[in-house]
């Protein structure tokens, strides 16, 4: 067998194509060693990718649009995986958040269903949601009432949760913001 490294570098440089099956075991082999050694093959089967990304979740930054298998299979061995996929599918979305709080700030325009999932886990997540619908408000302050202060147009509805939960919650409310009713009602809860 030739030296992986070697051999690696000849991928590198032609690609794939036109090496036989034997070739693309002596790729597996050399994936199996050391996954970071995707990074020079040209295309790379999934079975390569699941391989590599079993190895070091890191390894999918060096793989250019992994299957859904293998962003599963790199979220699944750190959430933190997120950052280096492009278009990572809802469900891989939804594995990041419920695995690590900041995973939302790396997925471009979430779904209410991602959003919700990631202030379930975290209602400190809120900080990176940018208009956060009303259930998702509600779900962030039942988790965390002092992520009311990432939210930056929460509606009145929001407010009075909070403030039930803590009334110190208040300094964080743009008051000019509310409905004369909500004010109201403030008073007595304060």
């Amino acid at each position: 067998m030739k030296d992986p490294t070697e051999y690696l570098k000849e991928v590198k440089k032609e690609g794939l194509r036109g090496f036989d099956a034997y070739d693309v075991e002596g790729c597996l082999e050399a994936i199996k060693e050391d996954g970071s050694r995707i990074e020079v093959i040209a295309n790379p089967t999934e079975e390569m990718q699941l391989i590599a990304v079993s190895k070091s979740y890191y390894n999918i930054k060096d793989i250019r649009n992994p299957s859904d298998a293998v962003q599963l299979a790199a979220v699944r061995e750190n959430a933190k995986a997120i950052e280096y996929i492009s278009d990572p599918t809802e469900v891989v979305c939804l594995i990041a958040v419920r695995g690590r709080m900041d995973a939302i700030r790396h997925i471009f325009n979430p779904s209410e269903e991602v959003q919700l999932a990631a202030v379930k886990f975290s209602g400190h997540a809120m900080r990176y949601i940018e208009d956060p619908s009303e259930e998702v408000q509600l779900a962030s302050i039942g988790q965390e009432v002092w992520s009311i202060r990432y939210i930056k147009n929460h509606t009145d509805k929001v407010v009075v949760e909070a403030v039930k939960k803590n009334k110190e919650v208040l300094k964080f409310v743009d008051i000019d913001s509310l409905s004369e009713d909500t004010k109201e009602l403030l008073m007595y809860l304060v």
